[in-house]
């Protein structure tokens, strides 16, 4: 298993990263366990949680998946993992989930919320310290002096290493790199990279190239979309995007399917496994540091493990933009 620094840190991860939204829904503790244990042995040191976690998030199981992971972490010396979760953001915004919940519902990303969303994080955890600790979301109500200040109290009082973004704009990556300074400058962003969602490609990745921040790329499979499983209409009884109605709107949308079917066939055509390939085409995309990747069911850890072993040859990266551009075209998708 290959492993880099994060950014301008002096984190060292693997260029796989274990997620664990799914711990406490669709996998119980037994089965993450497992799942911890043999992405671990396998050399992967990178495990990333979030304080609402499992997902979709509610009142009844938050924290479920940090308390597993946590558990779970008695099995390696601490130094040798890098843990990341996350604090959610407010939870009022049109475009994100409601959090009446979550601190009385009133989760803005300032001092006092950093502070108890952190120590919270932190017992669940059974740790003295979080590696990466993300925004989950952007806070536009709370300037970003405001929240790089909060996260620079954690990392003075040792509870927190580096900070980091998910789900963040290009224009609010720079604004945080340009306002910060050396403590809590973000030295990650996290966000959705697959081959049917490329938009971080639209200013992101330049960004991230120019401030010297890795990209950690999420959903790389489009939540199990490019693996063809969902193609001509099919929907497996307790499949994710089936199973959860907010995802399904999401993803199964024609202009993807369609999409995904021709990858899968470009795959099948090479001899490839489609989902070895996508895993592996995130992989070599400039500025990623790790592909995360969260698993519904052990068998799906393999192939994730197996697409570190795979480089895509230049002949065939062509040919998946090439996909891309068209479909963009018959979809009348501009960019």
């Amino acid at each position: 298993m290959e492993h880099l620094r994060l950014g301008r840190s002096s984190l060292r991860v693997s260029r796989l990263g274990m997620g664990t939204m799914t711990f406490g829904t669709q996998m119980d503790e037994a089965q993450a366990r497992r799942l911890l244990d043999a992405a671990y042995d396998a050399g992967i040191n990178y495990f990333d949680t979030a304080e609402i976690y499992p997902a979709p998030a509610s009142k009844e199981i938050h924290g479920v998946a940090e308390s597993i992971l946590g558990r779970w972490m008695k099995r390696a010396p601490r130094d040798h993992i890098v843990i990341s979760t996350k604090i959610a953001g407010p939870g009022d915004r049109p475009e994100g989930p409601s959090l009446p919940w979550l601190r009385g519902g009133r989760t803005a990303l300032d001092r006092r919320h950093f502070t108890e969303a952190c120590e919270a994080s932190l017992r669940r955890l059974g740790t003295d310290y979080i590696d990466l600790y993300q925004s989950h979301w952007p806070d536009r109500n709370t300037p970003i002096e405001t929240q790089l200040e909060a996260a620079e109290r954690l990392i003075e009082q040792g509870k927190v290493r580096y900070f980091g973004l998910s789900n963040e704009t290009t224009w609010g990556l720079t604004k945080f790199c340009s306002a910060s300074r050396d403590k809590a400058r973000p030295v990650a962003v996290q966000k959705a990279y697959n081959l049917l969602q490329r938009g971080v490609e639209h200013g992101m990745t330049e960004a991230c190239a120019r401030e010297k921040v890795d990209l950690i790329a999420f959903s790389p499979l489009a939540m199990g979309v490019l693996t063809g499983k969902y193609n001509t209409g099919s929907r497996p009884q307790g499949a994710r995007l089936v199973k959860f109605s907010r995802y399904g709107s999401m993803y199964l949308q024609p202009r993807l399917i369609e999409m995904a079917d021709a990858y899968v066939q470009v795959a099948r055509t090479r001899g490839l496994d489609p989902v070895m390939m996508s895993y592996a085409w995130v992989r070599q995309q400039p500025v990623v540091g790790t592909v995360l990747s969260s698993c519904s069911h052990a068998k799906q850890l393999r192939p994730f493990l197996q697409s570190a072993e795979i480089t895509l040859d230049a002949a065939l990266l062509a040919e998946l933009d090439n996909i891309r551009q068209q479909h963009d075209a018959r979809w009348n998708i501009l960019g």
